[in-house]
């Protein structure tokens, strides 16, 4: 069971490694995926935590597995091994791995993992997760196979030997989840935009309510009642604008709504 012994250095390099991270000065959005996207996802990660919490929270709510050995014999083994097998410089574990997969997956789109083998004692020398951004995809002699190709810094590329070793995975499309915010950003910079707008031409307005009622007497006994419903009409109608809803302020006896100390913008 030599698949299992401790590791050595390993004697060949995984085809992987040498993907490296890279971006284009201006971005826009083509139909395809191209490189350049995946340094902006990773940008928009650490520039607004909440997108890296959520997708963090997602890869944590998928839970964890355990593999399972025919014989029980090599369960303990088979157990030493996944927990311990290296994930790229720092990681340990299969858990490791697969995390590292799904948060490619989920952020880029696709994801793509190596075993990487040690040619002289024949086994497992551990796992790496690759640069998507670096792999191209191609169909194999058959349907049913597949042709990796890796894209160097210098442009140059080289196609991988040993296809097998390759774990590939893709979203619908190979879009990532990420790719519909500039959408999303544009809606919500117009919102900005006409809230920019209406408070250049009317400034921060604040209202007054005057109640007058008339001389009769049964409305100057019920003064105070009414008074109370104004305001609790005036109060409901507030509350709903700030969830969006518009709602018409009904106005009991004779109420004058005006327009005080209205903040006009100077910019």
């Amino acid at each position: 069971m030599k698949l299992f012994q401790k590791k050595n250095t390993p004697k060949t390099a995984p085809g992987l490694i040498s993907t490296q991270r890279s971006c284009c000065e201006k971005f826009a959005l083509p139909a395809a995926v191209q490189p350049c996207e995946k340094k902006l996802y990773d940008r928009l990660r650490y520039a607004v935590p909440v997108i890296d919490a959520a997708i963090m929270k997602i890869i944590r709510l998928t839970g964890g597995f355990r593999v399972i050995s025919s014989d029980e014999r090599y369960q303990q083994e088979l157990d030493d091994f996944l927990a311990n097998v290296p994930v790229g410089l720092t990681g340990r574990s299969i858990g490791c791995f697969a995390d590292n997969f799904l948060d490619s997956l989920i952020t880029y789109g696709s994801a793509a993992g190596e075993i990487v083998p040690d040619s002289e004692e024949q086994r497992i020398a551990g796992l790496w997760n690759g640069d998507v951004s670096r792999i191209r995809l191609s169909a194999g002699a058959d349907p049913f196979s597949r042709s990796y190709t890796v894209i160097a810094l210098d442009g140059s590329s080289r196609k991988l030997t040993h296809p097998e070793r390759i774990l590939y995975a893709s979203l619908t499309g190979g879009n990532s989840l990420l790719r519909g915010l500039p959408s999303l950003s544009g809606i919500l910079m117009r919102i900005y935009e006409c809230i920019g707008q209406n408070f250049d031409r009317a400034g921060n307005v604040r209202y007054a309510v005057t109640y007058k009622p008339s001389g009769q007497a049964g409305d100057t006994m019920s003064s105070r009642e009414r008074a109370q419903q104004i305001a609790h009409e005036w109060a409901d109608g507030m509350n709903s604008a700030k969830y969006g809803q518009v709602k018409d302020f009904v106005a009991v006896g004779d109420v004058d709504i005006k327009v005080i100390g209205a903040e006009k913008s100077t910019l």
